[in-house]
């Protein structure tokens, strides 16, 4: 099979100008949660209120995201020993391994084409960045960014593709794939974690347990500043935010009854707090579709 090779310039530049320009489909939130020992991905349907199990494999799953046509819910899975990036239909069908390395494969996004998947490549060289172009042919991989100094823990790339937010112990970073500098954004307030991007890239809304749990902040790019989005007591964690930038969907487990929650910014007055559908068991990662 041929192998697409593309400098990775070409794939950062790529990635910018499809940025915020697919086409809206229905919109989905995929999740991974954990019931007993077992963590399998799921969709919920926002229209129909439809909530599937789409795996039913073994091992742990972290970190969906949708493909760029929002076809395929992408997750990274330790179901062969370490970890690897699977992909499975939104659909509903089988899932299927993309990536075969001895070490870690994590943080799925999606890529240039409709189908492809940028992740982290944790290797002997150290963390980087990468790209299966074709997810038929393992060997068409390219390296977008330098290596990473250190493993992030978490790590998230904007809407065009030329920002990483990524979490290193309990601070995010911000990590500019062609130049490879980094500036900090969020250090020292707390355990700061589960980055989301704006639609804009404008912001970042992440989950800091700086008071009693985790709540969710806003800090936009330019002035650094993070102003909280909940007040709740109990956790709120891993938001997802809508296209509108002023919908927030995200976990949390208010006056007892778990699920998921949508936040909306209103043009006056206090934001309205919407409870979406519950969940059983822990949910690790959430993701929005468009």
């Amino acid at each position: 099979m041929t192998k697409h090779k593309t400098t990775a310039a070409v794939l950062l530049a790529t990635l910018a100008l499809l940025g915020g320009c697919a086409s809206r489909g229905d919109p989905s939130l995929a999740f991974t949660a954990r019931t007993g020992g077992a963590e399998e991905v799921y969709l919920y349907d926002l229209e129909t209120g439809e909530l599937r199990q789409l795996t039913f494999t073994r091992g742990l799953k972290d970190s969906p995201a949708f493909s760029a046509d929002g076809r395929w819910v992408m997750y990274a899975s330790d179901s062969d020993g370490d970890w690897e990036i699977f992909r499975v239909p939104a659909e509903g069908g089988e899932a299927e391994q993309l990536t075969f390395n001895l070490t870690a494969d994590l943080f799925p996004a999606p890529g240039i084409r409709d189908f492809s998947v940028v992740f982290l490549a944790v290797d002997d060289e150290g963390p980087a960045l990468r790209h299966l172009d074709d997810p038929d042919d393992p060997g068409s991989i390219t390296t977008l960014s330098p290596d990473f100094e250190t493993r992030p823990d978490g790590l998230v790339l904007d809407p065009t593709g030329g920002l990483a937010a990524c979490v290193f112990d309990g601070d995010i970073r911000l990590v500019n794939l062609r130049s490879n500098l980094s500036r900090p954004l969020v250090v020292g307030l707390g355990v700061d974690t589960d980055p989301a991007w704006t639609a804009d890239s404008r912001a970042l809304v992440f989950a800091d347990d700086r008071g009693e749990g985790y709540d969710l902040y806003v800090v936009d790019l330019q002035t650094g500043e993070p102003v909280r989005l909940t007040v709740e007591p109990g956790d709120e964690r891993h938001p997802a935010v809508d296209q509108d930038n002023q919908t927030v969907y995200f976990f949390g487990d208010i006056s007892g009854r778990p699920g998921v929650y949508r936040r909306v910014e209103t043009p006056a007055g206090a934001p309205t707090l919407e409870f979406v559908f519950g969940v059983e068991g822990e949910l690790t990662h959430l993701a929005l579709w468009p």
